[in-house]
């Protein structure tokens, strides 16, 4: 394999030194201009650049179908980009922020422990489900708040115990309690009273 090697001097343009690769088709090229260092390598599919200016480096690489991937290294931040010709999905680093941009993000670990000493907030504008094989837990200092614009249920195969040291309170236009089998209603004072009426049915009534 014959390589062809090149050396050019200009007093305005710097320096470039190319190497030709014609069995490989591969181009590697450095440009120094005073200011800019270039590292170019180009195939017959890829190329692939360094751009090294004072203050900042970029790493580029490029294929022949618009795919590229590129990564900008600042003082101040480290930028990894990757697209197509459809999506791209892009990391942002700065001394006080890590962003991602994807169109899909997956985190597949054995143990995963997220913590923040201010606020989390986690919002989809599509459907948002948590699922685990064992139990969950839900564990507050403070209050727990639960809403939402039309229906809430709760569900539970066994069964579903609400425990409320102070006071509990039912409210709703309709209140409906049912039970398959027994329902038992206790307590140390009990009453039951309809502001207009107030009815109790039932093939047997005992009272007392």
């Amino acid at each position: 394999m014959a390589l062809v090697c090149k050396v050019e001097l200009s007093q305005t343009g710097g320096l470039t030194l190319t190497v030709l690769n014609k069995d490989g088709e591969i181009t590697q090229t450095s440009t120094f201009n005073g200011s800019t260092i270039v590292h170019i390598c180009k195939g017959d599919k890829e190329t692939s650049t360094i751009t090294q200016k004072e203050g900042e480096v970029i790493m580029h690489i490029h294929k022949a179908n618009d795919e590229e991937s590129t990564i900008t290294q600042t003082m101040n931040s480290i930028t990894h980009c990757v697209t197509d010709s459809v999506d791209t999905s892009t990391i942002t680093q700065k001394p006080d922020s890590l962003v991602m941009e994807c169109k899909s993000f997956t985190v597949d670990a054995e143990t995963i422990n997220c913590s923040s000493t201010k606020d989390t907030k986690h919002e989809a504008t599509g459907e948002f489900s948590i699922d685990s094989t064992k139990t969950a837990t839900l564990n507050s200092s403070a209050d727990v708040n639960i809403s939402a614009k039309t229906n809430l249920n709760l569900k539970a195969s066994a069964d579903l115990a609400v425990e409320a040291t102070a006071g509990l309170k039912l409210n709703g236009a309709t209140v409906k309690a049912a039970a398959g089998s027994t329902m038992d209603v206790e307590g140390l004072t009990t009453t039951v009273k309809g502001s207009s009426m107030a009815t109790i049915s039932g093939p047997l009534i005992q009272l007392g």
